[in-house]
């Protein structure tokens, strides 16, 4: 289950004796692969949430492609098309894909990549909101659900969709959330278990309530609830409902401007909080009764990023001024102010600048990656927070955007451009991309992981792409 699973054994895994073959020259390349040392990485076939376990961004132990062609097919095991439009991930539990979209009966799906912040979208036509069973070894079709079909409640963003939140699983239950339209749990064969409506989550602009760019804060499960994050314009709050038939088991208000960042699950042998990004105020709750437990200012209009937990860290990014802030775990009380003895104590390190605005960051070894929306990606030294190096994706003059959040495997990391690049890039400070593969659609979606295959989420497609073939059991 993704959120029980204790964030500090990650980095304890690592050892830096394996190693990766160039497919050009047949030299070996010796990056941070993982010798598998924990039960729970010989997992490897569950990317059961946003992101993967505790939105982490990887598995270990798995060699993905470097390379593919779609004119040529080199390693692209099937692709699919997916109607409508998500910006949704892919989950995967065992051989089973689950993912969401949402279809208008005209089969038109516009995206404006070059849509202003302060517009939204506004379509009164009718929607399917739609859930998906998919056999990931073949792309077939096992189960195809209607979750809710009428007008959309709320507005969207022109580069937003009504289905933006990723599933989650505990590899018994299915929980999909599509905003205004609703909380769904579904057992992994299509059975509705329940439904129960949460609000009206108009996510939007903070100056300008009537401008709505829709939910996209994603469900984790936690024990025997879910947990949903839902900043809006008004009445703002953080949720748990238990798993096995929706009832609401607390609810805690939210005094902060609207975002859209799905909450991470911090757990260790000190305590375990649920992390919240968001304006106004980034809080850990206890995960059990939603009681605050430290709060920091952040001052500003909104968040995208996750909160990303590592060794005894919580690392938040935010959006434009995009600070970072490296907190301890074992964090309590109000850690506003820089110059406060609790801040001190618990604020390991942090930066003015140089955060992300809206991909996910992530911690790969040592080290912590952070890629702009603009294609700079950055590292950093996971203990002292310096900050080793920076590299423009595709190089200087290549205006490339990102959104989706990257993921690593085997000694690489991969970065998704808003154009259908995929950058290849050597995890290590000096950050050489080694290869560029193109999709030729649009990607929005963070891609899943498992069993040495990549699924990747574009515009129209859903893609698998591996150099080994699945054993089947």
């Amino acid at each position: 289950m993704a959120a029980k699973i204790p964030v500090i054994f990650f980095l304890s895994v690592f050892s830096f004796q394996s190693a990766r073959y160039k497919e050009s020259t047949g030299e070996k390349i010796y990056l941070a692969q993982a010798e598998i040392t924990s039960p729970m990485l010989l997992q490897s076939k569950n990317w059961p949430s946003f992101r993967g376990a505790n939105a982490s961004g990887f598995i270990e132990g798995q060699n993905i492609p470097l390379h593919w062609d779609i004119e040529t097919a080199q390693n692209i095991k099937w692709k699919i098309n997916i109607p409508g439009l998500g910006h949704s991930s892919p989950i995967i539990w065992e051989d089973k894909l689950f993912l969401t979209t949402s279809v208008r009966p005209d089969s038109i799906s516009n995206l404006d990549l070059d849509a202003y912040r302060t517009i939204s979208h506004n379509d009164h036509s009718e929607h399917s909101w739609l859930v998906y069973c998919i056999d990931k070894n073949s792309g077939k079709v096992f189960w195809k659900r209607t979750a809710h079909a009428g007008a959309p409640k709320v507005g969207r963003h022109p580069k937003g969709t009504q289905a933006n939140s990723t599933p989650v699983t505990d590899g018994k239950h299915v929980v999909v959330l599509f905003g205004a339209e609703g909380l769904y749990c579904y057992s992994l064969e299509g059975e509705l278990f329940w439904k129960k409506t949460i609000g009206y989550l108009d996510s939007g602009y903070y100056a300008d309530h009537k401008i709505q760019y829709g939910h996209a804060s994603s469900p984790i499960i936690y024990k025997n609830s879910v947990i949903v994050q839902a900043d809006k314009s008004n009445d703002s709050f953080i949720a748990a409902y238990r798993l096995k038939d929706g009832k609401q088991l607390w609810k805690t208000p939210r005094n902060v401007h609207p975002s859209w960042s799905t909450p991470t699950v911090y757990e260790s042998s000190e305590q375990t909080v649920v992390v919240a990004n968001g304006g106004n105020y980034i809080i850990g709750y206890k995960p059990i009764n939603g009681q605050e437990v430290w709060r920091l200012l952040n001052s500003w209009f909104g968040a995208i990023p996750s909160p990303v937990v590592t060794r005894d860290l919580i690392i938040l990014c935010n959006t434009p001024g995009q600070p970072i802030y490296a907190i301890k775990g074992n964090a309590r009380g109000d850690l506003s102010h820089a110059d406060s003895s609790t801040s001190n104590t618990f604020i390991k390190w942090s930066q003015l600048k140089g955060g992300s605005y809206i991909p996910t960051p992530i911690v790969y070894g040592d080290y912590f990656y952070v890629c702009g929306h603009n294609g700079v990606v950055s590292v950093y030294d996971l203990e002292s927070g310096q900050r080793l190096n920076r590299k423009r994706l595709g190089g200087q003059g290549r205006g490339y955007r990102f959104s989706a959040s990257p993921v690593a495997a085997g000694g690489f990391l991969y970065f998704f451009s808003e154009d259908g690049i995929v950058f290849v890039v050597e995890a290590n400070p000096g950050l050489k991309t080694f290869a560029e593969n193109e999709l030729s659609e649009i990607i929005m979606a963070s891609p899943a992981i498992s069993e040495h295959h990549l699924y990747i989420r574009s515009q129209n497609h859903l893609w698998s792409i591996s150099e080994q073939t699945i054993q089947q059991n």
